[in-house]
């Protein structure tokens, strides 16, 4: 920014200023066009009376207000475990059903026969 906008609007700002630079700016033409540039915006934006949409503003503190935590969320998170929970166990129990189906009701035939001998195969362990 160059010094004509910084004087300036630290005098605007009601900020402390050097009178000498003040003086220098004033005494340009392109410091007085600034500096009434800057007081026509001010009256503008002074003037402008409008007032946000209501539906904004009860937005705006709703986002503003600290929220407590409540007894909701813990709530659902439970009620979230129990019907996983539900769902699993009825899941199980339709795929173990599904095993015990007419064909495989019965174990499978018996092909062949292992035996071990004691001592032979194995041994004990004292």
């Amino acid at each position: 920014m160059n010094d004509v906008f910084e004087v300036l609007s630290a005098l605007l700002d009601g900020e402390d200023v050097d009178i000498e630079r003040l003086m220098g700016v004033l005494a340009t033409a392109d410091g007085r066009d600034a500096l009434a540039d800057f007081l026509r915006t001010r009256q503008v934006v002074r003037a402008d009376d409008a007032d946000p949409h209501p539906e904004f503003v009860a937005r705006l503190r709703s986002s503003l207000v600290p929220r407590r935590p409540g007894l909701v969320r813990p709530a659902l998170a439970a009620a979230a475990v129990l019907v996983l929970a539900f769902l699993g166990g009825w899941w199980m129990g339709v795929h173990r059903d599904a095993a015990r189906a007419p064909g495989a009701a019965s174990p499978p035939a018996v092909t062949r026969t292992l035996t071990f001998e004691r001592n032979v195969d194995w041994h004990d362990v004292p």
